[in-house]
């Protein structure tokens, strides 16, 4: 039986029509290790990563309340905030963390640590799920907003074994044709072996540039 992370990875390479991870994806699950182990982790992972690949794309932090004891306690959560930017700054690179919602709320994230990651966050995307449809919203970042009404959206797939991009509201009520776009389009942008990794900020801007693609169909294709 695979694990939730193995069904991770698997359905990410299915997803680029992969068989086999490239050489400079590198995941690890850490179930089971605490939560100051699991900081000195990261930053051994950040710091293996520079030196082998010569920078760092993007981190994704699947959730970030593992690195804490307590996600109500300010004293532990603000000081992880400040270290997760510091290493963001250091390694030119972007983290993104995953937070579940505290019970009850559709924006708010959970504890005194998603209040503090909500403060200094570049943007806040939030994740609601009605009739199996998810849909991704952002009321809370430093650029422009995605109002639920032009939100993309995904849901799973039995045919294709994973989730699939499914539109926005705005698209299905006016009946608009989905427009969806493939790995050729992305590929020409990527960093080159030889170049150090991209901030996902950088590579957005860099995609808006050099292709017709708004910010609704690039979020529909990354879905």
């Amino acid at each position: 039986v695979l694990t939730n992370w193995q069904q991770l990875i698997d359905s990410s390479l299915r997803r680029v029509g992969l068989k086999e991870p490239p050489s400079w994806l590198m995941s690890y699950t850490m179930t089971g290790v605490g939560a100051a182990d699991c900081r000195k982790f990261l930053r051994s992972a950040m710091h293996l990563a520079q030196r082998t690949h010569g920078g760092i794309h993007s981190v994704i932090i699947d959730g970030v309340a593992d690195l804490v004891v307590d996600p109500n306690d300010p004293e532990e959560c603000f000081p992880l905030v400040t270290e997760l930017h510091a290493l963001a700054i250091e390694y030119n690179t972007t983290i993104i963390s995953v937070l579940h919602m505290n019970p009850g709320s559709d924006v708010k994230g959970r504890g005194h640590l998603g209040s503090q990651l909500e403060r200094k966050s570049e943007s806040n995307l939030s994740l609601t799920k009605d009739n199996e449809i998810t849909t991704i919203t952002s009321t809370k970042q430093r650029g422009k907003p995605i109002p639920k009404d032009s939100a993309p959206s995904f849901q799973w797939s039995d045919e294709h074994g994973m989730h699939r991009s499914c539109g926005t509201p705005e698209s299905k009520k006016q009946g608009a044709a989905k427009v969806t776009f493939n790995w050729s389009v992305f590929a020409p942008l990527m960093p080159k072996k030889s170049e150090p990794g991209m901030p996902l900020s950088i590579l957005s801007r860099r995609l808006s540039v050099n292709q017709p693609i708004t910010p609704k169909q690039l979020f529909s294709a990354l879905a």
